[in-house]
Order: C-alpha cells, then structure tokens, then sequence
C-alpha cells in the first residue's frame, strides 16, 4: 500500500489517499481490419468474425477482467499500406489494436491456447501495474 501525501493551498485540505499496487500484464496485438482467423465451411468464411473481435470474445471466456478493440483512424500494420478509415474509400488494411489486461502466466497461456487468433499479429506483452484508489472525502480545517 502506497500513502501519498497532497497539498491543497488555500483550499479544503484531504486525508492522504491509499493505493493498492498490484502487477499485472497487458497484452497488445495488433492486427488489421482485414485479418480474420482460419475458418471451417463457407458460411465462417464469408460472415465470421475478424480477429479483433474473436480475441475479446475468447479473453472475455478465459475470465480476464479487462478487454478492448481501440480503433485506429489512420497508420499501416506489419509493412501493408498506409490506410484510413474513409467511409466513401472503405478500408481494409486500417490497423487495430486488441488490448488485454490480466495476470501475466494467465496472458502467456492464453496465447499459447489460442495460436490460430494470433495469426498475422504483431503481439507485445507490456507490464503493468494496476492501482487501486481510495480516498477519504475532503475535509474543512
């Protein structure tokens, strides 16, 4: 537990705020629009899900408390083409970025359980700290 200390001049002073400190890991992988993991039979192929969105469905049912697809508005992924996400031009190449944050071993077994979702991923694991706030409500001296 950390204790910091504020200084408010001239104004309502407050208790020292805790936070708990706890580690933990966060999971990037960044793909494309485009990418989608292999299918079986021809409806998956034609209406299954990109990558980005399987990869939440699939750290949603291992249990992690925290997963998102963060959206890119311009930029290129793994040496493609520079792409935008022009609604007239429609974009296929527009990068993306899945994030998942949880336990570190959990991260490392989940990416060996699920192979196939990572394909043609550029995939970092980034550690973390995760910080837990409390504060105690101002107070008039």
């Amino acid at each position: 537990m950390v204790q910091l200390e504020h200084v408010h001049p001239g104004g309502p002073s407050r208790e020292p705020d805790a936070i708990a400190v706890k580690a933990v890991g966060c999971l990037r992988a960044y793909t494309t629009t485009k990418n989608r993991p292999p299918r079986r039979g021809l409806f998956q192929r034609l209406f299954g899900l990109p990558s980005s969105f399987a990869l939440v469905q699939a750290a949603k049912e291992a249990g992690f408390p925290q997963a998102m697809v963060i959206p890119v508005s311009y930029g290129f992924a793994r040496g493609g083409p520079i792409d935008s996400n022009h609604i007239e031009l429609g974009y296929t190449h527009l990068p993306i970025c899945v994030e998942i944050v949880g336990d570190v071993d959990q991260l490392e077994d989940f990416c060996r359980a699920h192979p196939e979702l990572f394909a043609n991923c550029t995939v970092m694991l980034l550690p973390g700290r995760e910080w837990q706030i409390s504060s105690s409500p101002l107070s008039e001296d």
